[in-house]
Formats: C-alpha cells, sequence, structure tokens
C-alpha cells in the first residue's frame, strides 16, 4: 500500500513494538470501564484478499472475538473498506459491530444492519475500475487490485503513467479521494466518510467516555491512518508491520501476533471482568 507522504523517518522511531508495550496496554484493558477493541479486516484478521470475497477467519480468532464480545462492558468491532454484505457473512451469529464501506454502512451488533448515508455515487468507483483494468495493458507495469470501496493502483513508476490514470479520470476526480506515493495511486470515494468516521460512529453507539474506558484499534495500511488519528488522542493504535510514516503508537511484526495479542486480551479483560464482579451479557444499546 502507499505510504503517507510528508512524515520523516523520525516517525518511526516513536513506534513502539507491541510485545514491549504489553503489560502498559492490558493495564488499560483490565480497568478500562468499557473497553472496545476495533481492527480492520484484511492485512489484520485476515490476509488481504484483492477482487473477491475476504479470506476467512480462523475458527480460534472467531471464538476469541465471540467471548470478548460476551463480556459485560466490552465489545468487538471491525471497520473496513469493504462493503457490509462481504463482510457480515464472517461475523454471522456474533456480537460484532461492523463499520463497512469506508465508513458508509454500519451494523449494530445483534441488530439491523443500516446504511449512514446514501451513497449517491455507488457507481462511481465501478466504472472506475473497469476503465483502469482496460487501461492497464496500455500502461506497462500497471497493476490494479479493488478491496470494496478501495481501489490500489501500483507500478506507477514513471510520471506518465500517473498522468494516463488521472487523464482517464478528468472531470471527475473532485468526486474521489486520491492518495498518492512513489509508484502508486490509492483511490476511494468522496463521500465525507472514512475509516476514521466509521470508528468514531461505533464508539458512539456504545457511549463510549473518553475519561475511564479504553480502544485499541489494529489496522495495516494507508486507510487505516484516518483511525490511527482519531483513536490516538485517548486510546491505543496498532499497525501491522513497522512503518516510518504510521501515525500509530505501537507494530506488531504480522497477523500471527496480532491474532495472539488478541487472544491474550480475551484473557485480560475476562479477569478484569471478574475481579470487578460483573457477571455476563454484552451491554446492548
Amino acid at each position: 500500500m502507499a505510504r503517507e507522504s510528508g512524515r520523516t523517518s523520525r516517525a518511526c522511531m516513536r513506534m513502539e513494538q507491541l510485545r514491549l508495550a504489553k503489560k502498559l496496554i492490558f493495564n488499560r484493558v483490565r480497568w478500562g470501564q468499557q473497553f472496545f477493541l476495533l481492527t480492520d479486516l484484511d492485512g489484520t484478521l485476515v490476509p488481504a484478499k484483492y477482487d473477491g470475497p475476504p479470506a476467512k477467519l480462523k475458527a480460534s480468532t472467531r471464538q476469541d472475538l465471540a467471548d470478548l464480545a460476551a463480556l459485560r462492558q466490552t465489545f468487538a468491532g471491525v471497520v473496513s473498506e469493504r462493503e457490509l454484505g462481504d463482510i457480515a457473512k464472517l461475523f454471522s451469529g456474533m456480537n460484532v459491530h461492523l463499520c463497512a464501506g469506508m465508513g458508509l454502512e454500519y451494523s449494530q451488533a445483534a441488530g439491523i444492519p443500516m446504511r449512514i448515508e446514501l451513497n449517491q455515487h455507488a457507481a462511481l468507483l465501478d466504472q472506475i475500475h473497469a476503465e483502469l483494468k482496460k487501461l492497464k495493458p496500455k500502461v506497462k507495469g500497471m497493476k490494479v487490485e479493488r478491496l470494496g470501496r478501495f481501489i490500489h493502483v501500483a507500478g506507477l513508476s514513471r510520471d506518465s503513467a500517473k498522468q494516463a490514470v488521472y487523464g482517464m479520470i478528468g472531470a471527475r476526480r473532485p468526486l474521489l479521494r486520491i492518495a498518492e506515493g512513489k509508484s502508486t495511486l490509492e483511490i476511494i470515494q468522496e463521500t465525507g466518510h472514512d475509516k476514521g468516521t466509521a470508528a468514531s460512529t461505533a464508539l458512539r453507539k456504545v457511549g463510549f467516555v473518553l475519561q475511564s474506558d479504553t480502544c485499541i484499534y489494529i489496522g495495516d495500511d494507508q486507510p487505516d491512518e484516518a483511525v490511527f488519528k482519531i483513536v490516538n488522542a485517548f486510546g491505543i493504535t496498532i499497525r501491522v508491520g513497522k512503518s516510518e510514516n504510521s501515525l500509530a503508537k505501537y507494530w506488531a511484526k504480522d497477523i500471527n501476533e496480532v491474532l495472539k495479542f488478541i487472544g491474550e486480551i480475551v484473557e485480560v479483560r475476562t479477569e478484569g471482568v471478574r475481579e470487578r464482579g460483573y457477571t455476563g451479557g454484552a451491554r446492548m444499546f
């Protein structure tokens, strides 16, 4: 994925390795009045899979999320670029909040899926994606990948290649949000929503209190930076993979480390809930 431009290598030095910060993080998980674990899907809970349905969750991960969400004053949620219909199947029967479509859709845990905002340009990204695939044979080395409401264009090592993409987009550019990397373009719809606003919606739904509650967000790529920026003010942010440009406070080596960490969170939070005398049943809203 393209990296955010304009930041220095010193940003990487501010990121601490997750395994070195677990004691501090687990203390907040244990004693937070409410706790909300929010994560990205592709590249965080499951291997990133483009141009098709997401990879399946491991049975152990599914169980960990279900166990976590079953604890009182404890919530689990997924924030994804994918459409709600795509990710809802993975979490069927689970009390997990789903924030989908780059912030356009939201499903309450144990509730009815709803659309936050009607997408006036629902067909636009489909059209852009189709045109990019037609352009691909004409631009040497160009690669086009699609993940829900997100298009990743790589292999644009020459200025002329990027100009070809911009030329194809033409007058529709104000309708899109385009992040430019060294040889990449990342294209999403300009709707006023992003993964940051999606995460904020989930926190508002459970009545998150900044002074007493704890939130962790885990993500792996550029769209997750919008969540890191918001959650950094009051919570814990973790990036999968070390990056000199990320706003995340901590970094995990890979998906396996993330899944192990989530299992440890379940144990710590369960102990904390028991110590404070809480009994089962997730808080509804």
